[in-house]
């Protein structure tokens, strides 16, 4: 679950598997969408426009905050699911860490990449190194 960074909305993943608005002041709820897979994670844009989510299907996911529409398609090829997202602090970046089928800890890091031809990068980080295992 998260703020928006005006501290007006909150957003959460449900088990039901839809992502749920909430106003922070009056505690109504203002929209609510089916996500298909449950949300670990999310986080609003430093602007409030955009919402970022990850799934149970090894998916990152990006959201109309306004409307819950999805915008573009889903970013795809995770070989573990996803279980952390974040924006960078200039809302041109999207940060989110997996876990590998293999051990179910070890994420994997890839090259940023252009998402769905925009100015917003992406890229994928692991807390672990082999090191660690040792």
């Amino acid at each position: 679950m998260a703020f928006s960074p005006d501290g007006q909305r909150l957003v959460l993943g449900s088990a039901d598997r839809t992502v749920q608005v909430w106003d922070a002041t009056t505690g109504q709820q203002i929209r609510v969408w089916d996500h298909g897979f449950t949300a670990q994670s999310l986080a609003f844009r430093p602007d409030g426009r955009r919402i970022v989510s990850d799934s149970d299907d090894k998916t990152v996911r990006l959201w109309d905050a306004d409307t819950g529409k999805p915008v573009g398609a889903p970013l795809t090829g995770h070989t573990g699911w996803v279980f952390s997202v974040a924006f960078g602090p200039d809302g041109k970046r999207i940060v989110f860490m997996t876990a590998t089928e293999a051990d179910g800890r070890a994420g994997r890091m890839s090259k940023p990449a252009t998402l769905w031809g925009s100015a917003i990068q992406f890229m994928c980080m692991s807390p672990w190194t082999s090191d660690d295992l040792l």
